[in-house]
């Protein structure tokens, strides 16, 4: 009884998580210490059908680091020039070669994780990663060159 009561509450706990929340269209503002800004998005529409989370930094004005909910945004090169596909399919997302970000978001902050090439995980070349603690306002961007640069965001709304 015991193990059917922990599996229905393991497969309700990802619906639930979404649902709880998803905010509609909310814009965050990041000013970095190194004076560059970073944007995000998170569930804003999309042409895809799904609501995306979307970073936008001002050191790279031609990458578009958008992904829908646990799940990856597919890029038409290394650097993310152009977003041509998303899915939640792992399976897709393995083999995909050129650029992919992973996003996560909820009421603890925002993660986003970008990668190339085939594979998932540990086979793939690390391009950079930025996380957010909403409760502190604080954030972090982590480059493939060892650089780290600290943020701080108005999480206020």
């Amino acid at each position: 009884m015991k193990k059917l009561s922990l599996s229905l509450l393991l497969a309700t706990a990802p619906i639930y998580a979404l649902a709880s929340g998803q905010n509609i269209d909310e814009k965050v503002l990041c000013r970095g210490m190194d004076d560059s800004i970073i944007v995000l998005e998170l569930w804003r529409p999309s042409q895809f059908g799904v609501a995306l989370h979307c970073l936008h930094a001002s050191f790279s004005s031609e990458m578009v680091a958008c992904a829908p909910q646990g799940g990856w945004g597919l890029g038409s090169d290394d650097d993310m020039a152009e977003l041509i596909g998303v899915t939640n399919d792992w399976k897709t997302a393995h083999n995909h070669e050129a650029g992919k970000v992973m996003a996560s978001v909820g009421k603890r902050g925002a993660y986003f994780n970008a990668h190339s090439g085939e594979g998932i995980g540990n086979k793939l070349d690390y391009r950079w990663k930025f996380a957010l603690e909403r409760s502190s306002g604080q954030a972090t961007w982590f480059g493939n060159d060892g650089k780290k640069v600290a943020y701080i965001c108005d999480v206020s709304g």
